[in-house]
């Protein structure tokens, strides 16, 4: 019979977190300027004559640092303040994960079908929905504990490598931007339209599985809205390219 435990996260933990979260921002950055600037070039093949120029460029760059900014220090904020609420809870028959502003997952001991640890130290515990998991930070405290508690339950397998998705989250993210710009600069009909559908049905897919996650925060998930924006921009970019 297992006694009722908790677990908190500790509060160094987040200085790693913090780190992560910054890298990850700069990284975005990076890759959202290089395609604002070389998608146009690419396809206008003279810098020149790029509608993102002079005075556009400056207020595009402007615009992206506040932007950046601001998100940055929102995502530290609600981060620190959402790992400082998770409390992962052992029962007889069962493991929860509360977090401030997500719904509680509560996985049914029965139904674990897997405990992962990756080579970082976290975990992740598997039922039987992929999307929501639970996920354990590294920095856990009392984490030989947690582990022993865990494996009691089903052992734990042991990741060396990192999966596909955390391998080319960035990559994907930069393909979803370029399919965004050369839906709108190219003057290839096709490609466009290729480019477009493709990014239509990429950003679709990603809002509704960001919508259905338990592990994504309410407040995200209200912004995922805007979403939209940029979806309904290139679907209109498509409608008048192929009307005229």
């Amino acid at each position: 019979m297992i006694s009722t435990q908790e677990f908190k996260v500790n509060p160094e933990g987040f200085k790693a977190l913090k780190m992560n979260i910054i890298k990850r921002m700069l990284y975005l950055f990076i890759i959202v300027i290089l395609v604002v600037f070389i998608v146009p070039f690419f396809f206008n093949g003279d810098a020149g004559n790029s509608s993102i120029t002079g005075t556009s460029t400056l207020f595009t760059i402007i615009l992206m640092i506040g932007v950046l900014t601001f998100s940055l220090l929102n995502a530290l904020k609600k981060q620190k303040a959402m790992l400082a609420s998770y409390k992962l809870i052992i029962s007889e028959d069962s493991i929860s994960r509360e977090m401030l502003h997500t719904p509680t997952i509560t996985i049914l001991i029965k139904d674990v079908q897997e405990i992962i640890k990756s080579k970082n130290g976290a975990l992740t515990i598997l039922g039987d929905s992929k999307m929501n998991a639970i996920g354990v930070s590294p920095a856990i405290e009392r984490k030989e504990e947690l582990e022993t508690l865990l494996s009691g339950i089903k052992s734990l397998t042991i990741k060396t490598s990192t999966s596909l998705w955390q391998t080319f989250q960035l990559p994907i993210a930069l393909v979803g931007v370029v399919l965004m710009f050369t839906s709108f600069y190219s003057e290839n009909l096709y490609i466009s339209s290729f480019s477009g559908i493709t990014f239509l049905v990429f950003m679709t897919y990603s809002m509704l599985i960001l919508r259905k996650s338990k592990n994504v925060d309410s407040k995200t998930k209200r912004l995922s809205y805007f979403m939209i924006i940029p979806m309904l921009s290139v679907l209109f970019s498509l409608i008048m390219k192929w009307m005229g």
